[in-house]
Formats: structure tokens, sequence, C-alpha cells
């Protein structure tokens, strides 16, 4: 779980870094500067927000039990 929002939290976020190659490319294709598109980029910010809450609720985790093959939603 720890693995799994650390990504969704790296992977979207790093574009928001502009001395990261991810923003530098974003900016090179775009012709924009970081900061002028940043206020627009509600899903980068607000993921690893949604992603931290949703794991520590224990929300869209799959369990699988011990003696059977059946995933159970928890």
């Amino acid at each position: 779980m720890l693995s799994r929002s650390l990504e969704d939290s790296g992977t979207l976020t790093s574009v928001l870094v502009p001395w990261n190659t991810c923003g530098a490319y974003h900016t090179s294709v775009l012709g924009v500067p970081t900061i002028q598109y940043l206020p627009y980029a509600f899903f980068n910010y607000l993921n690893p927000i949604v992603a931290i809450a949703l794991t520590a609720m224990g929300k869209s985790i799959f369990w699988r039990k011990d003696t059977d093959e059946d995933i159970v939603n928890v």
C-alpha cells in the first residue's frame, strides 16, 4: 500500500517540478512555464492527498484469504 501511494504521488507531482526532466519536457512541449499551468493541474496535486487518505482508511484494497482463492473487498 505504501509503494502504491508513493508511486501515485511521485509520478503525478513530478511534472510540477520545473527542474525535473518531466517538468522540463512539459515546459518545452507546451511552451509554457510550469508556474503558469500549475493552477490548472488539479489532478496532479490532489491525487497524492486522495491516495494517502484512501490508503489510511483502507478503501479499495483487496485482501486474499489464506484458505480460499476468492478475493474479498474490504
